[in-house]
C-alpha cells in the first residue's frame, strides 16, 4: 500500500517524456502569443486605414473607445483591502479601488426630487422627475410646512430626522467641497426625510449641481437674513442675559411706556448705589420670571463675551457674527490705549469690532 506521506520519483524515460511535453508547450505558447500579437498589429493597421478619411473629432471618439476596451491589468503588488468598509483597523496598510467621480459632468438633464405643494394649511409631497436645478421652495413658518413634516417624517424618536443647513447672508456663494461632503454625509448616514436649506438664495457651482443629482429631498426654506436689530423690534421689551442668573441693562429695547419698564422702574425706590448690580441686572431677571409675557429675553446675544470672559475681548478673537451687540467692559481695561490707528492691526475682538464699524470689514488692515 502506498504511503500518502511519500512521493515516488518518475523513471528516466518518463522524465524525458515530461521534459519534451513541457518544452513543446512553451513553444506552442510562444507561437500562439506571436500569432495574437501579429493579429493585433494587423487589426490596428486595418483600423488605422479606416480612420484616415474620418474627421479629427471622430478619431478622438474612436481612440476613446479603443482605450476603454483595453483590459485593465490589476497591480498585484498593491495590497488591496479585503474588507474596504472595515472601521476596526486604522493602520492604512491596504488600499481600495476608489471610483472616479466626474463632478463637472453635464450629460444628465433631469433628476428625481421631492416636490412640495401647499393648499392653504395643508401640505403634500411626492417625488417627481424634473430638471436638475428644480427644488421645492417654501417660505419660513408657512402654515403647511408643519403639516408636511407630520405626514412625511416618522415620529418614533424625540428628535425628527430633518437636517437643517443655514445659508443666510449670502447673496451669491459657490458650494465648496466641504459643503458638499457635509450634506452628502448627512444624506447617507442620517437618512433624513428632508434636508432644509434656510436662506434667501441657494448655492451654485459644480458641487451643488452634482449634489442635486444624488440627493432628492433638499427643500429651500426661503427666509430673509436678519438685519441689524429689526427682528427684535416686534417685541415690546427686550433684554439679554449676561449670565444665566441675570439680565444686562447695557442695551435695552422698548416700546414707549412699556409695562415691564414701568414695573422695573418702580422697584428702584429701594435702590442701593453700593449694590448697583442688584437692581440693574438681578432684579429684571427675577421680574422676567414673574411677568414672562411682558419681556423678550435674548440668550446672551447682547453681552457675549460677558464680564467673566474679558480675555475673549482684549486678548483673543471671538466670533461675534451671531451677536446683536457687544458690551466692551472698557472700565476693566483703562490702561489699554485704543485709537483709530492702533485698531488697524489689533488682532483681538476689540480690533475686529472697531474695524467692522469703521471700514465695513473685520479683517486686519494691509499697512
Amino acid at each position: 500500500m502506498p504511503d500518502f506521506g511519500q512521493m515516488s520519483l518518475p523513471s528516466k524515460k518518463l522524465g524525458r517524456l515530461l521534459s519534451f511535453i513541457l518544452l513543446f508547450s512553451i513553444v506552442v505558447f510562444i507561437l500562439l502569443d506571436l500569432h495574437s500579437s501579429v493579429s493585433r498589429q494587423m487589426i490596428k493597421k486595418v483600423d488605422t486605414g479606416n480612420l484616415e478619411n474620418k474627421s479629427r473629432e471622430n478619431q478622438n471618439e474612436f481612440n476613446e473607445i479603443v482605450l476603454s476596451t483595453v483590459p485593465q491589468i490589476q497591480d498585484t503588488s498593491q495590497n488591496l483591502c479585503s474588507n474596504p468598509a472595515d472601521l476596526t483597523k486604522w493602520t492604512f496598510s491596504c488600499k481600495v479601488d476608489c471610483p472616479v467621480w466626474n463632478i463637472t459632468d453635464k450629460t444628465e438633464s433631469s433628476r428625481r426630487f421631492l416636490h412640495l405643494q401647499c393648499v392653504q394649511h395643508l401640505g403634500y409631497s411626492q417625488e417627481v422627475t424634473s430638471r436638475i436645478t428644480n427644488i421645492s421652495v417654501i417660505t419660513f413658518k408657512h402654515p403647511c410646512l408643519r403639516n408636511i413634516i407630520m405626514k412625511k417624517c416618522e415620529k418614533l424618536k424625540a428628535v425628527p430626522k430633518i437636517v437643517h443647513y443655514i445659508w443666510l447672508g449670502y447673496k451669491s456663494r459657490e458650494f465648496e467641497f466641504q459643503n458638499f461632503l457635509s450634506v452628502l454625509s448627512a444624506y447617507k448616514f442620517i437618512k433624513p426625510c428632508m434636508i432644509f436649506f434656510h436662506g434667501e438664495t441657494l448655492p451654485y457651482g459644480h458641487y451643488w449641481d452634482h449634489l442635486l443629482k444624488i440627493v432628492p429631498n433638499i427643500v429651500h426654506i426661503y427666509r430673509n437674513a436678519p438685519e441689524s436689530l429689526d427682528p427684535l423690534r416686534d417685541y415690546n421689551f427686550t433684554l439679554s442675559k449676561a449670565f444665566d442668573y441675570n439680565l444686562s441693562n447695557g442695551l435695552i429695547m422698548s416700546v414707549p411706556h412699556a409695562k415691564f419698564a414701568n414695573i422695573w422702574y418702580k422697584e428702584y425706590k429701594s435702590y442701593d448705589p453700593k449694590q448697583w448690580g442688584t437692581h440693574s441686572t438681578i432684579l429684571p431677571y427675577k421680574l422676567s420670571k414673574i411677568y414672562p409675557n411682558l419681556i423678550h429675553v435674548e440668550e446672551k446675544t447682547f453681552v457675549k463675551p460677558n464680564g467673566g470672559e474679558l480675555d475673549m475681548l482684549f486678548k483673543e478673537n471671538f466670533d461675534w457674527s451671531k451677536n446683536y451687540a457687544i458690551h466692551l467692559f472698557i472700565r476693566f481695561y483703562r490702561d489699554h490705549i485704543y485709537d483709530i490707528n492702533v485698531i488697524r492691526n489689533l488682532n483681538t475682538t476689540m480690533g475686529s469690532v472697531a474695524r467692522y464699524t469703521l471700514f465695513d470689514s473685520k479683517e486686519l488692515c494691509l499697512d
